[in-house]
């Protein structure tokens, strides 16, 4: 007797779509998620499957195994709408102005398939304007890809990010690490001296200590000696530091004997 396979490719998508009408009339469902005083019926099931962080809760001996209402605290009504509509869905809208609040209850909430969307989205949002602020989000919540296309974008319009107001706020290590890359991209070196005159200044105190440690990683021999006497060696910063005048002296040794 032969033995055959069948399978109907709708069905999942089906059961899915029957679930999130449930979910709407308030059938069924065994839990609400309370967020900002609003409430969200829902299937513990569903929510187990699709979120580490509701698999955890329901599969524990945590007091919220056995409530009916669940609060969580922190996160954003609205992502906490969009993201549930998610689970049962597969399907979100994001924006510039929700991704971030997205983010935070997908990370919270564990939920891979989501975070991967959500990165895919801002690989695709990334410019000079703000992978600073796409970097720190990266960072924030430990998602390594995104920090690195951040960094490959900063390193490629470098002349963008360094007048960004938030540019000055960089993180020593990070800055460092972009002065150091050989794929760091200017329209001049200028550009390169004039963002560490600014990042230093922005936090003087805090920073004098580090600015000859940083100073050393600017290409100084692709400058003119014009500006190196006219603009660098007028600046204090260089003029008391016996590195920073090390490196002007070898860079202008290069001008006569390249």
């Amino acid at each position: 007797m032969s033995v055959s396979k069948l399978r109907v490719y709708d069905h999942c998508n089906n059961t899915m779509q029957a679930l999130q009408m449930q979910r709407g009339n308030k059938l069924h469902c065994d839990v609400t998620i309370l967020v900002e005083r609003q409430e969200f019926p829902a299937h513990r099931c569903v929510l187990s499957a699709s979120s580490e962080y509701f698999n955890k809760m329901f599969s524990t001996k945590m007091s919220e195994q056995f409530k009916k209402i669940i609060e969580i605290k922190g996160i954003n009504k609205r992502a906490m709408a969009q993201v549930l509509d998610f689970i049962y869905t597969d399907t979100i809208e994001l924006s510039v102005e929700n991704v971030q609040a997205v983010l935070h209850t997908a990370s919270l909430m564990q939920i891979q398939d989501l975070l991967n969307l959500i990165i895919e989205y801002l690989f695709d949002e990334i410019s000079g304007e703000n992978c600073l602020h796409f970097h720190n989000l990266g960072r924030l919540y430990s998602l390594e890809n995104l920090m690195k296309k951040a960094e490959e974008c900063c390193l490629e319009n470098f002349d963008t990010v360094c007048v960004q107001d938030n540019f000055c706020e960089i993180k020593l290590e990070d800055f460092e690490k972009i002065l150091k890359s050989e794929d760091l991209i200017v329209e001049s070196e200028t550009v390169v001296f004039e963002s560490l005159m600014r990042w230093t200044e922005y936090d003087l105190d805090a920073r004098t200590d580090s600015f000859q440690r940083m100073f050393q990683h600017v290409r100084l021999q692709l400058l003119d000696a014009e500006y190196i006497f006219k603009e660098i060696l007028n600046q204090e910063l260089v003029r008391v530091s016996s590195v920073c005048r090390d490196a002007i002296d070898s860079a202008l040794y290069f001008h006569v004997d390249p």
